[in-house]
């Protein structure tokens, strides 16, 4: 027994009644208008390949199933009988030519044409089955096409993190390797202090201890320009200061005064 065709109209309304649902929510889940979606169950317009990939990938198969059922649909057997049926009913039936040569002449006429009409219609039945055929294909290559889109757009995605986790590692280092030079410029900046402010010079130094304090600042200053801290280096070679983290120290380090154990009580 053939196996009846089904129209892929009726296997999306059959679709539809299976999994319960109604064309308003599977329009609006695959992006298609409600209108395109009844007129595809009720067979007044064809699926397209965009529309073949968006079922496919709702319904989880592959978009061929859906125009390969549309191609059978309009190529259907039965379709090209009925048409040829048609064609060679349309046909004047010849009469066995009698004797005469004019009559067997038109009749040998009318049979060509009959027979070049439907050598045109079967042409034309291989054309559409061929050009559906390449429909399918190019159909399968976007299906292919989509699916090393996708996992490119995951490895980019991928990617982007990996490389916005190594950016803000390198952020935090930098941060760490500028707070360091900063506290390397305070130290030079208060042996500076030691040689330049009146204050705090260091009076009877030997030229190689001198040589020595002045040699800190200009190695604090040569290893900040190779870093690209350029700032620092300026502030290092244009002023001398004790820092306030350093004057706290200098402050932990200096002797507190007794306190006078009378004091406070009366006379």
């Amino acid at each position: 027994m053939a196996q009846t065709l089904q129209s892929p109209g009726s296997y999306l309304a059959g679709m539809l009644e299976k999994y319960k649902l109604n064309p308003f929510k599977l329009s609006k889940d695959i992006h298609l208008s409600q209108s395109a979606v009844r007129l595809i169950v009720i067979g007044k317009t064809k699926i397209t390949v965009p529309v073949a990939m968006r079922l496919a990938q709702y319904f989880n198969t592959n978009p061929e199933y859906f125009l390969t059922m549309q191609m059978r649909w309009d190529l259907s057997e039965a379709a090209k009988d009925k048409e040829l049926a048609k064609l060679i009913k349309s046909i004047p039936r010849v009469q066995k030519p009698t004797a005469g040569g004019k009559e067997k002449a038109a009749a040998e006429k009318k049979a060509a044409e009959a027979n070049a009409a439907a050598s045109e219609a079967i042409a034309t039945a291989n054309a559409l089955k061929s050009e559906a055929a390449s429909e399918i294909k190019k159909a399968q290559s976007l299906y292919y096409q989509q699916t090393n889109l996708n996992a490119l757009y995951r490895q980019a995605v991928s990617d982007r993190d990996r490389f916005k986790v190594m950016a803000d590692k390198a952020a935090e280092m930098e941060a760490v390797m500028k707070g360091a030079y900063s506290n390397v410029g305070s130290m030079a900046k208060a042996i500076n202090a030691i040689l330049y402010d009146p204050a705090l010079i260091i009076e009877g130094l030997t030229p190689p201890q001198e040589r020595l304090l002045k040699a800190i600042p200009n190695y604090a200053v040569t290893w900040a320009k190779k870093a690209g801290l350029t700032e620092i280096a300026e502030d290092i070679e244009k002023h001398y200061e004790i820092s306030p983290g350093i004057q706290k120290h200098i402050d932990e380090l200096t002797p507190k005064p007794k306190r006078n154990k009378s004091y406070g009580h009366s006379l």
